[in-house]
This record gives C-alpha cells, structure tokens and sequence, in this order.
C-alpha cells in the first residue's frame, strides 16, 4: 500500500475515534415524550395530521382532519395539552390543543414566515417555535 493510502486510513482511524469519542461524550437521546402513556405523531392520512397511540403502535386516534398539513406535534411537559404547527391558516402558525383534539387555538398570526418545530419549556408554560 502506498504511503498516502496508508495516511488515509490514519486519517479516518483518526475520525472514527473522534466519532466514537462524541458519541460517549454526548448524552444519549430522550425517548419519545409520552403523556397519559400516550404518544403524540405526525403521519398520513390524505395529507399530515395529528394523531396519538399507545407505544406499541396501537389505538391510533386522529386528533386532527384537515386538507392541509398538521404536524409536529409537542406534549405539554406539565398538562394535558398538544402544541403543532398547521398550514390551515395561510401558511404555518402555531397552535395547542387539548389531548383528546378539542380547544384547537391559533397562537400566532404573521403568515410568512413560517412558524415551525413548536415545542414547551420544560415548565410547560411556554411554547418555542422557529
């Protein structure tokens, strides 16, 4: 093997240990937040809504049905209430709604840009979007 083939593959030992010293070094990834044993998804259904299930992937019920996107749904860390983004109202705004899909309330009003990936603060009272 020549001399720079030989250095490359330094290199990327190099990387790999890099990589793996990262992933030690980085906390691991939360699992799913579930609330009332209960997780909150995105999926298809005509186009993207809102939806929960069990973690065992059943009793899917559509909290959401609109001809627009609904998505990234967001548990309230403390209650019982969904955050999400909609495209129903001229582009994505904010929204939160009760878990069982009722008290659907619009939380912003600028059109573009979109309001996007709405979360909570951990104290659950307030909602982060971008």
């Amino acid at each position: 093997m020549s001399a720079a083939g030989i250095r490359s593959i330094a290199r990327l030992g190099g990387l790999g240990a890099l990589v793996a010293a990262m992933a030690v070094a980085l906390p691991a990834q939360a699992a799913p937040p579930v609330q009332n044993g209960l997780l909150a998804c995105e999926g298809q259904r005509g186009d993207a809504e809102v939806y929960t299930m069990n973690p065992d992937g059943s009793a899917v019920t559509y909290l959401t049905d609109n001809a627009v996107r609904d998505g990234d749904p967001s548990w309230n860390p403390k209650v019982n209430r969904l955050a999400f983004e909609s495209f129903r109202d001229a582009g994505s705004e904010a929204y939160r709604m009760n878990a069982d899909g009722s008290a659907v309330t619009r939380l912003t009003v600028n059109g573009p840009p979109e309001d996007r990936g709405t979360d909570w603060s951990p104290d659950g009272k307030q909602i982060v979007f971008h």
